[in-house]
């Protein structure tokens, strides 16, 4: 009795654990997986497999944009070698001469939560910029008891250029641009007149045709005279380039992107001092001689039109007070 007894709880035993096994298994199919090694095995082996799938995938769709990029480059290269960028007549590919400057337009006061606010146009290339300021150091540690402190900051709209930018976390060109306007405005500034204070220079590039560093900084100086900074004279900046054994002033895309060399001058015309002259590509001593003359009479024009604007303004502003009172 007693074996048999035993056998029946053991049969009874078996049979109740046999019966609910089946039932969990009936109601969720995820704990026989679990419980069988060998089919956790495979459920991890198909979803590496699902990875380097991909990745491998993402990995051949970065190769072919790069390749696609770099397609691109190269037909743009092919174009702009086999691209006559000054006809037999003298005309560049927009109708100018080769010592003519694009048509420029300037506005003041555009912004009235900043202090100073200007846009400055260059033909298709326009930058605006707002200085905020004079006024008291964010950071003590860069506070400087003598003079004050410029800080600059330089950007392009993602809707400046036909193609839609993504902006990075770090942009180097962005970076080099804002300290060559911080170094050409704090040449310009009296900053031993406001000791202790802070200046901060915003500037924003709406729509990009070649020319923005120029633009740029013929927009912050603008802007500073409209928020009444003391200066030693205006800044007014220009470019030009040498195409087609021509040299070129005021180069737009097209012309910037013909592979030849390209100079940056800014000046102070009443001071005649240059406070800025950057060259990106080689150039000979000869040539180079003759695009800085020619881009150094194309600042000075500049200047006359950014003194002829200065003017309307303060005139405007004037006209206003008058009939306040």
């Amino acid at each position: 009795m007693y074996r048999l007894n035993e056998g029946w709880c053991l049969l009874g035993t078996f049979g109740a654990s046999t019966l609910g096994n089946r039932t969990l298994n009936h109601l969720n199919p995820r704990i026989r997986e679990s419980a069988n090694p060998t089919t956790q095995r495979d459920a991890e082996r198909r979803t590496d497999r699902a990875r380097v799938h991909t990745s491998t995938k993402e990995e051949k769709a970065s190769i072919h944009v790069q390749s696609k990029k770099e397609k691109e480059k190269k037909k743009e290269k092919k174009f702009a070698a086999t691209m006559e960028y000054v006809s037999m007549e003298g005309l560049r590919v927009d109708g100018r001469r080769a010592t003519e400057l694009r048509a420029l337009s300037a506005d003041l006061g555009v912004l009235n939560g900043a202090d100073g606010s200007a846009t400055f146009s260059m033909g298709q290339t326009k930058v605006m910029a707002a200085v905020f300021g004079p006024k008291e150091v964010e950071q003590r540690s860069l506070m400087n008891p003598e003079k004050a402190i410029v800080r600059c900051e330089y950007a392009m709209a993602s809707f400046s250029t036909g193609e839609r930018r993504r902006r990075g976390k770090s942009d180097r060109r962005a970076t080099e641009i804002s300290m060559v306007i911080k170094n050409a405005l704090e040449q310009t500034i009296l900053l031993d007149l406001m000791p202790r204070t802070q200046i901060d220079v915003y500037i924003q590039v709406l729509q990009a045709d070649g020319g923005t560093r120029s633009a740029s900084i013929n927009a912050a100086f603008l802007a500073l005279a409209d928020a009444g900074i003391p200066m030693r004279d205006m800044v007014c900046c220009c470019a030009g380039g040498y195409l087609d054994e021509t040299a070129l002033l005021d180069m737009n895309y097209v012309e910037d992107s013909g592979g030849g060399p390209d100079v940056v001058v800014g000046l102070h015309p009443s001071l005649d001092k240059m406070v800025l002259l950057q060259s990106d590509n080689r150039i000979s001593l000869e040539t180079f001689e003759e695009v800085v003359s020619l881009v150094g009479e194309g600042c000075k024009a500049i200047g006359t039109f950014m003194r002829d604007v200065l003017h309307k303004h303060t005139s405007g502003l004037a006209a206003r007070l008058l009939a306040d009172e």
